[in-house]
């Protein structure tokens, strides 16, 4: 799809650039007139448009009395020669009031075929009230109507003209009634509530003028319906450039990492409970982007089209403030890079983390640590655990004639080993182990291979597990390699917040974003997503400081059990 633009000569994309901003204009003035009285509905109809632009539907959650019926009425004015099908449902509603009675004509010939005029398969705005009150029969019908475009009549399937569903209903579909595949379908969900500024409510209570009767449309304002066609066309034409891409990546992992908690804390949690958005929704995500694109005037996504998800991506209302704050964190990342440099920091400083434990502090190993006296035919043996968890078997004679003086670390003392199978069959130790003694500790090599395994042993034989530490790089040395590693990511970060810095004089408080169905979203979140990202990237510098101190404390005992209290690592949030 991202390719298609190849195919165009440059006189057929400035075209289609040329109808977007026509559209965008037509589009900005008709939603405007349509909108100027319609008091706390203007994000919903403008929604709803957009949905019938991309060949959607869109689903409205609320009491009655809050204007759902008329969004549809207004959508249909909007499109010259539009026909509407409007119903109520309920638990006794019968496919008859919503596809069509039965043709008794055809029935007599034995044809099963409903007579479809005036219902909905034959009009282009649907507005299906109380949906999920609709028996299971109407419900599976439905999910080929909104998705393909089909209705099955008299085993045939047909295209329907269908350009956009409205449901609405006081509820959310019922968990666990297999209902999710038709919820799966409505891609817009509003949350509508009753009027909730004064003024406005007050302006509606002593209006006396209806509605319905208001901002009447001249046809010049209106599309014809071959408009849906064109614009479907054209939005092939719209790129998703690699940024949004990256938003797509950032949100769903930040939907998963959501889900992951929910599953934290409830056992078998539903769709409901989760943020789950299907790949069929996804695709159909990126075709409303693109359409919203379109409307605006443009042949790329941006971020401001991002917004229309916080009415997408919700399962159940709880999820919405969350929702919100994802969008806006992404948007946030995406436009300012701050997640990139964050998770850049933050990886960093890990990694010189786990490089200190590892070559700085020490190597921690499980040696031979255990001593015991094993006895068999040919006497009574010590036996020593490697690394590996092998049992090697010294003569105790021999073990406790080991002389234990300063003198020990010039001679070379050779005693004879077995291994734990031959020690079973009480075979004779035949091989040669070499012992040496550095002052403090003994060692063990075996087949007296001074460049072999190296084992360490005591002085007192007794029964005891301890750890085995070893310096694997000199500790002046690394210590320099690790402050040049820190020192360059310091400067690096220093460059960032310097630069995020300059970012937050910009003057976001009242900045709105720039597009035709976002509602009044307010950009001052970015400054605070600035303001936060510097936080967090001083806080690595400092951290990063403090290792200078705490490597150094190797020559004082430092070990690896040390780490979390001295080396605290970062969680990428």
């Amino acid at each position: 799809m991202q390719n298609n633009k190849i195919n165009l000569t440059a006189q057929e994309l400035e075209r289609i650039k040329l109808d977007a901003e026509d559209t965008k204009q037509k589009v900005f003035n008709v939603i405007t007139k349509l909108t100027q009285n319609l008091v706390e509905r203007e994000e919903v109809l403008k929604l709803s448009f957009l949905c019938a632009m991309a060949g959607e539907s869109i689903f409205m959650l609320g009491p009655p009395g809050i204007a759902k019926s008329l969004v549809s009425r207004k959508i249909t004015d909007l499109f010259i020669n539009a026909t509407s099908f409007e119903v109520l449902m309920n638990r006794y509603s019968t496919p008859d009031e919503i596809f069509g009675p039965i043709d008794i004509t055809e029935l007599k010939k034995g044809k099963y075929l409903r007579k479809t005029e005036g219902y909905l398969p034959s009009c282009e705005i649907g507005f299906l009230d109380e949906i999920w009150k609709a028996s299971s029969s109407i419900q599976n019908a439905l999910l080929m109507i909104i998705n393909e475009k089909i209705f099955i009549n008299d085993g045939r399937p047909t295209r329907v003209p269908l350009a956009l569903l409205i449901a609405a209903s006081n509820e959310l579909p019922e968990r666990n009634k297999g209902l999710e595949a038709l919820w799966d379908r409505f891609i817009i969900r509003m949350d509508m509530k009753p009027i909730q500024d004064e003024e406005k409510f007050l302006d509606l209570f002593t209006n006396p003028v209806n509605i319905l009767d208001e901002q009447e449309l001249l046809d010049s304002d209106k599309f014809e319906l071959s408009a849906l066609q064109k614009v479907a066309k054209n939005t092939q034409y719209v790129e998703i450039p690699k940024n949004i891409k990256r938003y797509v990546s950032l949100l769903r992992k930040k939907i998963n990492a959501f889900n992951d908690k929910v599953r934290e804390t409830e056992a078998n949690p539903n769709d409901f409970d989760l943020i789950y958005v299907s790949d069929r929704k996804w695709k159909k995500i990126g075709a409303l982007l693109r359409t919203s694109a379109y409307l605006n005037g443009r042949l790329y996504v941006d971020v401001t089209d991002c917004f229309i998800l916080q009415n997408v991506i919700w399962n159940n209302t709880t999820q919405i403030a969350e929702i919100e704050k994802m969008i806006n964190d992404c948007a946030a990342s995406i436009e300012y890079g701050i997640d990139g440099r964050y998770a850049y920091a933050v990886e960093s400083f890990n990694r010189i983390r786990e490089t200190i434990i590892d070559n700085i502090a020490v190597h921690e190993k499980k040696a031979n640590v255990i001593i015991k006296s094993y006895r068999n035919k040919q006497g009574v043996y010590y036996y020593f655990m490697d690394g590996e968890k092998n049992k090697y078997f010294f003569k105790k004679d021999d073990i406790d004639n080991i002389p234990k003086n300063e003198n020990f670390e010039v001679m070379d003392w050779m005693i004879n080993y077995c291994t734990a199978d031959e020690f079973k069959t009480s075979v004779a130790p035949t091989r040669r182990a070499l012992i040496k003694y550095d002052g403090t500790n003994f060692f063990v090599y075996k087949d007296a291979d001074e460049n072999g395994e190296k084992i360490k042993i005591y002085t007192n034989f007794e029964e005891k597990e301890v750890d085995h530490y070893r310096l694997v790089r000199p500790t002046v040395d690394f210590i320099k390699d690790i402050k040049n590693t820190a020192t360059a990511l310091i400067n690096r970060i220093n460059l960032d917040i310097d630069g995020l810095k300059i970012l937050r004089e910009k003057k976001f408080e009242g900045v709105t974003a720039n597009n035709i169905f976002v509602e009044k979203k307010d950009l001052g979140f970015l400054k605070n997503a600035i303001e936060d990202s510097i936080e967090k990237l001083e806080d690595i510098v400092d951290k990063t400081k403090d290792m200078f101190v705490y490597i150094k404390l190797i020559n004082y005992g430092f070990t690896t059990k040390d780490k979390d209290k001295i080396l605290p690592s970062l969680i990428l949030k």
